[in-house]
């Protein structure tokens, strides 16, 4: 069998090892992969050595400098260096720095090195420090076992997962925040976990025949792309009501709508919803169009890029930012009015706090709403496509200077519709501390008056007591 047929493979594979279903990841409705579409071919070593050897091509290089007090290199380029220490030193489970332990001494070292790679293939064993500098530099992947705490190294058959499976999505899913840990959890725990939703692996994965740790990987990726502040696509009411997920008395997730769901798996949480979904449009959309079609669309118009992976088709970049921007110059116009009150109100605290010149926050908000203008008149979800944010950077890709020069207007149209909220003449308030946390507040949007002012500290009621005492007469 060629290694591309080899890639089309029956995921009974996976179903005939014992325990699978126990650990709740039941696959009955995945019956098959269809294609494997490789993007790709990140395992290749060759690429990753030539990735490392132009990583920095066109800075200077430092003569002498160290990392960490420990490692000397000479005539080493900046962003190699700067790659290297990412994957030395150390941080703590929420990805800052860990200051106490960051200086760890680090002996399996050849001191006679003096570059990147000469260090890498010292510290690292099975010569799998290329990877895990290929893995940083291309994807913001970290999976260093100096890095995290209860961390153990990644074997080469390891890393080739991870990259495998990055071979298999589009290029736009695969660039995370910066350093996003990425971990072979410690070995010898055993339980009857794969890995989980921060990207920790544990051992029982490890065991699993490579088209399942692959799917693993993919699952919890998928997590990962919805993990922002901006975004948080399983969290919203377009995600929730397919199924039909709302909180029960007891909080508890509870659902409706059970033949929508592509195993039993996804069942547990709209995030576990997601994440299987996901994994089901990429390795088996006929199943998953059988299942929900609304799953399918949203997966397809907001994760995956209008790309679509079924027998005879395999798009390779997707057109869906291209598509947006024509989208946006032909009617320019019309969707500046038509997110006037969405400005409005998702920009509040924004428009609240802005006094002219730029505003970077004020600017994404208003970059945020003409994107989910464009997806509601083209799918009917008032939702971001993943394809139109840099995760890596927290930036939209499109209307940067168009929102820019549309500031002006928003705060004008803001200050006229905060008129509204002045204080009644005849009830002698006037534009005070005490009004703007008593009767403004009850007169606000409930959404507000719970979620900004009453979390607003003093020092912002001035602005809220001068906008006031501007537009009131």
């Amino acid at each position: 069998m060629k290694s591309s047929q080899a890639a089309i493979l029956v995921l009974t594979m996976i179903l005939s090892f014992p325990g699978h279903s126990r650990e709740g990841y039941a696959l009955s409705k995945f019956d098959s992969i269809y294609n494997y579409c490789q993007f790709d071919n990140h395992t290749d070593t060759s690429k990753q050595y030539e990735t490392l050897a132009n990583a920095g091509a066109r800075e200077s290089v430092i003569a002498k400098t160290s990392v960490l007090n420990q490692f000397s290199f000479k005539n080493e380029k900046p962003e190699r260096l700067q790659i290297f220490k990412n994957l030395v030193e150390k941080r703590n489970d929420f990805g800052g720095l860990d200051f106490l332990k960051q200086f760890n001494f680090i002996p399996e070292m050849n001191r006679s090195c003096s570059t990147v790679e000469c260090f890498l293939k010292s510290i690292f064993s099975q010569n799998t420090g290329i990877a895990q500098f290929y893995l940083n530099y291309k994807f913001n992947l970290n999976a260093s076992h100096y890095v995290y705490n209860n961390s153990a190294e990644p074997n080469m058959e390891e890393l080739n997962s991870w990259l495998k499976a990055l071979e298999y999505v589009p290029k736009h899913l695969t660039k995370f925040k910066y350093n996003q840990k990425l971990s072979k959890f410690v070995r010898g725990v055993y339980g009857r976990t794969y890995a989980n939703a921060t990207m920790e692996f544990f051992d029982g994965w490890s065991r699993m025949p490579k088209e399942f740790r692959i799917y693993t990987a993919i699952h919890e990726f998928s997590h990962n792309w919805n993990f922002s502040e901006e975004l948080e696509l399983d969290k919203t009411d377009e995600w929730l009501k397919i199924s039909g997920w709302q909180k029960n008395e007891t909080n508890a997730w509870s659902k409706k709508n059970l033949e929508t769901f592509v195993s039993e798996y996804s069942l547990v949480s709209p995030s576990e919803d997601y994440a299987e979904t996901s994994v089901a449009y990429r390795f088996n959309p006929e199943t998953l169009k059988r299942v929900s079609m609304p799953k399918y669309n949203f997966m397809k118009n907001i994760v995956y890029g209008e790309l679509e992976f079924s027998v005879n088709t395999c798009a390779q970049k997707s057109m869906q930012p291209e598509i947006f921007k024509t989208e946006f110059r032909k009617h320019k116009d019309l969707i500046f009015k038509n997110i006037e009150s969405l400005i409005l109100n998702n920009c509040f605290d924004d428009l609240l706090s802005y006094s002219g010149g730029a505003s970077p926050s004020l600017e994404k908000c208003i970059q945020r709403n003409i994107i989910k203008e464009i997806s509601y008149s083209k799918y009917g979800l008032r939702l971001v496509p993943l394809t139109l944010y840099n995760q890596a950077d927290q930036e939209y890709l499109m209307a940067s200077d168009e929102s820019q020069s549309q500031l002006p207007r928003y705060l004008k149209l803001f200050r006229k519709n905060f008129s509204q909220y002045c204080p009644a003449l005849n009830s002698g308030s006037r534009p005070s501390y005490a009004y703007v946390q008593g009767d403004l507040a009850n007169r606000l949007d409930p959404y507000y008056a719970k979620t900004f002012l009453k979390k607003t500290p003093l020092d912002r009621y001035d602005q809220i007591i001068k906008i006031l005492k501007e537009v009131c007469p």
